[in-house]
């Protein structure tokens, strides 16, 4: 079983200095939000195994169905072929099968995947 959920938009950028405080020092005041973003965002895709207590990740530059493809491929690849995954996730659209596009539900089941979804507003 993995649980799967993505985070995003992330906003990667570097800032020069010593942001966090120290126990000898006090705290720096707090950096202002910015909306200038010339290099864009990454989106977060993470699952955990807790079988393995393992947790594992891939940052990427959009949030779509073929990203979440491309993740779910390379947790199949920790298994072997003939183990059955469980994916839990939550109901993010590009993971839904819809009758217009059943490219998620068309691999999980070529690839011996069960993906299971949580209710709307669950944590």
């Amino acid at each position: 079983m993995l649980c799967l959920d993505e985070l995003g938009s992330l906003d990667l950028q570097p800032h020069p200095g010593r942001q966090w405080k120290g126990p000898d020092r006090e705290p720096r005041p707090r950096r202002r939000a910015s909306c200038i973003r010339p290099h864009g965002v990454r989106h977060l895709f993470a699952a955990y195994g807790p079988a393995r207590d393992r947790l594992y990740g891939h940052i990427e530059n959009i949030k779509h169905c073929s990203k979440f493809l491309e993740f779910s491929r390379s947790l199949r690849s920790l298994y072997p072929p003939e183990v059955r995954i469980a994916i839990v996730c939550g109901n993010h659209s590009p993971r839904l099968t819809t009758k217009c596009c059943r490219r998620v539900a068309d691999r999980a089941g070529t690839s011996n995947v069960e993906i299971a979804h949580t209710p709307t507003n669950s944590s």
